[in-house]
């Protein structure tokens, strides 16, 4: 019976220290300045659009070269 309410209080406490801190063991933004968060989200913009042209070269068959003539097409 002992062990048993040692371990649920070890789960809570353990469960409330996570979600304290959360998962990670760093924390963005925390030492951060603003022109480098402000690089950070130019490169996630610049990322994300890179992403959707991506996707939509995809969606339209572009990204690779058709196979449907043997001359290249200039």
């Amino acid at each position: 019976m002992k062990n048993n309410i040692s371990s649920i209080l070890l789960v809570i406490l353990l469960g409330l220290i996570l979600c304290v801190t959360g998962c990670s063991s760093t924390i963005i933004g925390q030492g951060e300045t603003a022109a480098e968060g402000h690089r950070r989200h130019l490169r996630q913009a610049q990322i994300t659009r890179q992403q959707l042209a991506d996707d939509i070269d995809a969606v339209l068959l572009t990204d690779q070269p058709t196979k449907l003539s043997d001359q290249r097409v200039r």
